[in-house]
């Protein structure tokens, strides 16, 4: 296994692992990710602890030039391209199946039309991350967001939906894989 291949690898492991300790150094989500009201739901805000665990989950789905982890890589146009973990080289079919199924079932996930808000999940996650985690391009659709606190309760539990369902049921069985690759 080349040392690019290998450092990766082992990236997307210390990554799912630094979530893994935010997780359990509160109780939200399992620590993940939570809101909470002081004035019975008039207005909303998230836990602090939240913003390291927003953006280590970046990792996941914003392109970096060199060890690129990002296993749901978001472009500008609001798609989801391949991932570049799929061209490692010195890989196993069975790790590449593993990154497969992750990168198509969480991608599926992500553009599915929801029933109670006129948005997909990954312009909600885009929001969240590109409007008050990281970024501010995505800020006054945030704001507007939160402005409105019926819609705000609906769009921040389908944010915890949505990193709950791809770091628990994908982005840790790809860590899983990854582990299983480096011992070969």
């Amino acid at each position: 296994m080349d040392e690019i291949t290998r450092n990766t690898l082992e990236l997307f492991i210390e990554k799912t692992e630094r979530m893994l300790r935010y997780i359990t150094s509160s109780n939200y989500l399992g620590g993940l990710f939570d809101t909470y009201s002081m004035d019975n739901g008039k207005t909303w805000d998230i836990h602090i602890e939240a913003d390291g665990s927003i953006l280590t989950f970046r990792r996941f789905i914003q392109r970096e030039k060199t060890l690129d982890i990002s296993l749901y890589p978001l472009r500008k146009n609001g798609s989801i391209d391949r991932p570049k973990l799929l061209d490692l080289p010195d890989v196993s079919d069975e790790w590449k199946q593993v990154v497969t199924t992750a990168w198509t079932k969480g991608s599926e996930f992500l553009t599915l039309d929801l029933p109670d808000v006129p948005f997909t999940r990954l312009q909600i996650l885009e929001v969240f991350i590109y409007g008050d985690a990281i970024h501010p391009t995505k800020y006054k659709q945030f704001k507007a967001w939160k402005n409105d606190t019926v819609l705000y309760g609906k769009v921040v539990q389908h944010f915890k939906d949505v990193l709950g369902f791809l770091f628990f049921e994908h982005i840790q069985t790809v860590a899983e894989a990854c582990r299983k690759e480096l011992r070969k």
